[in-house]
């Protein structure tokens, strides 16, 4: 007892007095040393001013009255790493500043990587401030979980280790949303978009942009910005304003009901799988079957991609017009292959979703769902068939599955979406890839071959580097799970994991029991699932390297 009494007042008063003492005479300096330039320095480091003189009153009224309320103490130390940031990015001059970007703007696997990390921990930070969560929580929202939380709504996975409509107040689940939509369609392609529209993005940015978007058009990439965010508004328009409808009849105030549909809206398009229902589930509405639909259909739209949607709707309206020989042939043969890569991925990925469905059905109808009608049937397993792969909704308990089903929604979970769409997993493309390099070895081609056009061995390679990384990934993660969390089932840590990597969000009722170590290592994983493993390789490939020296080729036995 009196060591708990001890740690509060420490961390309330001991620590927090030598914190902002620093901070005063900080200020202090600061004012004495630039006493002939003071009005330079305030308009220099005005808002970081502003900022600690809020902490040192925050500290002041807030710790010193309640010493054993752990949510105050973690706000403190959330504002002081706050404003800790922004002293240091305040100590850097604007040429330091400026050769510091054009680094990184040269090395987009950086930057990309850089930006996550960054925003991940700045959200963090804001969801920890006393406005981000709600006042009835005794003990608020612990640094781990605010992590876990940030890490999950910047790779659109959706594992959460608390119920966020308990916990975060409305300011938090704006935070929460903001960062959702960041990670659902590139903080990287955010940042081209604004350089575009003021129409100073330089081959540095389109480059960017092209590699956060797996597009290789580097001159027409500031099109297909423009291209995605009116898509995405449209897209989350409409669902927002159906969302918003719907809540409006059970009963929701108009602002509640504004609020609820944007953040359904965009938590399905981006496929995040957030829910503000209690503990995250749609339970409440398994059967309510225009609700389900229209989450379904955000969900399609985000995993079939961005370039899917407008190359169908280009492909339809050229064949129309012109025939399709005069369509391909007027287009440029690099962006040709990429279309019909592209459609090819999407109406595969709408085979995997009929193929589920039929699957789970099968497997399902007797069991689960057994006393249920046919309407309700059909619904409840199309819902899980298009929101297994990617999503993370779950409008039932996992663990009530069928083994089989369980094996497939761990398949989907692992291929994932479309490359430039929301989704995550290893990407349909990549396994399409695999499959046309593996008939080519096998038919003694030259080149892997998809419709009328090669692909080189490079993307072959490339290809076959990302699965094998996954696998392999998923493996090292689960022995390393076994390690740290102890008397939990081996089956459960693998969905964790798989469900990680594919930035799906389903579990088995587990992410809340996590401990530390395991909540590291979900995150590790989802941050990897998300910027994807070939964007790691790339960071240490633009490193440089010493020539190493070349040695004769020999066989070996394979198999």
């Amino acid at each position: 007892m009196y060591y708990s009494e001890g740690l509060h007042i420490w961390h309330s008063f001991i620590i927090p007095a030598v914190i902002m003492s620093v901070m005063v005479v900080d200020i202090a300096y600061q004012i004495v040393k630039e006493r002939f330039n003071v009005i330079v320095w305030l308009r220099r480091s005005l808002f970081l001013l502003i900022w600690t003189c809020i902490t040192i009153i925050y500290g002041i009224f807030r710790l010193y009255p309640a010493v054993n309320i752990i949510g105050y103490q973690k706000s403190f130390y959330a504002m002081v790493l706050l404003r800790s940031v922004l002293f240091y990015f305040g100590q850097m001059n604007q040429q330091q500043l400026r050769k510091y970007v054009s680094m990184l703007l040269q090395k987009p696997a950086h930057i990309t990587v850089m930006s996550y990390l960054v925003l991940m921990v700045m959200i963090a930070v804001l969801l920890l401030l006393p406005v981000s969560q709600l006042s009835s929580t005794e003990h608020g929202l612990s640094m781990m979980n605010a992590i876990f939380l940030s890490v999950s709504a910047f790779c659109v996975t959706g594992l959460s280790p608390v119920d966020i409509s308990a916990i975060l107040s409305p300011v938090g689940l704006s935070i929460l949303l903001i960062a959702v939509q960041l990670g659902g369609i590139g903080i990287a392609l955010l940042g081209s978009i604004m350089l575009y529209v003021r129409r100073s993005v330089g081959l540095s940015g389109r480059t960017l942009l092209a590699y956060s978007f797996s597009d290789e058009a580097v001159s027409d990439v500031g099109r297909v910005a423009l291209r995605v965010i009116v898509i995405t508004l449209i897209i989350e328009l409409v669902g927002a304003g159906y969302f918003c409808f719907y809540f409006l009849k059970q009963g929701y105030s108009f602002l509640s009901a504004i609020g609820h549909g944007m953040f359904f809206s965009v938590s399905a398009f981006c496929n995040a799988g957030f829910s503000l229902f209690q503990h995250g589930m749609l339970e409440e509405v398994r059967f309510d079957f225009s609700f389900l639909w229209m989450i379904s259909l955000l969900v399609t739209l985000g995993v079939l991609g961005f370039h899917y949607m407008f190359y169908s709707t280009q492909h339809i309206k050229n064949t129309v017009m012109h025939g399709v020989r005069h369509h391909i042939h007027r287009r440029e043969q690099n962006s040709a292959m990429n279309e019909t890569l592209v459609i090819w991925s999407g109406n595969t990925l709408l085979l995997i979703t009929l193929v589920f469905f039929f699957a789970f059905y099968a497997f399902e109808h007797r069991h689960s769902l057994l006393g249920f009608s046919v309407l309700e049937q059909y619904t409840e397993i199309f819902f899980l068939a298009v929101e297994s792969k990617t999503a993370g909704f779950m409008s039932r308990d996992m663990t009530t599955l069928r083994l089989s089903t369980q094996l497939f929604i761990l398949v989907g979970m692992f291929i994932g979406g479309s490359s430039g769409g929301t989704a995550g997993g290893v990407k349909i493309n990549t396994i399409l890839v695999i499959f046309a390099g593996m008939r080519a070895f096998i038919m003694q081609q030259s080149l892997a071959k998809i419709g009328m056009f090669s692909i080189s061995w490079d993307d072959v390679r490339r290809a076959n580097l990302l699965f094998i990384s996954g696998i392999l990934l998923i493996v090292t993660a689960t022995i390393l799970m076994s390690i740290t969390e102890k008397n939990q089932e081996p089956f459960f840590m693998f969905w964790e994991v798989a469900s990680a990597l594919g930035t799906v969000g389903t579990s088995m009722n587990y992410t809340s029991d996590l401990s530390i170590l395991g909540k590291m290592i979900i995150m590790s994983v989802m941050i990897i699932g998300r910027m994807g493993a070939l964007t790691l390789f790339n960071v240490a490939q633009e490193r440089t390297f010493k020539k190493e020296p070349s040695y004769p080729l020999g066989s070996i036995y394979i198999g």
